[in-house]
């Protein structure tokens, strides 16, 4: 999750909700961080780890028009 443009207000609220989610969470806290990961500007980029940590896929996905399960495949 891209948080570098949040105000420091949101993430003390939004940074312990996420830690309750069940699935892991990278946060980017710089603008420069992920600038090799290509993005679509319909999309968001979703990366798929390896438990190691090491990104095993890069798919892109459309809330609004897809189905969370798409990202499972």
């Amino acid at each position: 999750m891209d948080i570098h443009t949040k105000p420091a207000i949101a993430r003390a609220f939004a940074l312990p909700k996420m830690r309750k989610y069940p699935h892991r969470i990278v946060l980017v806290e710089t603008a420069g961080t992920l600038v090799w990961v290509s993005v679509q500007s319909d999309r968001m980029t979703v990366l798929a780890l390896t438990s190691a940590g090491r990104i095993q896929r890069v798919s892109y996905w459309n809330p609004d028009s897809e189905p969370v399960d798409v990202l499972f495949e």
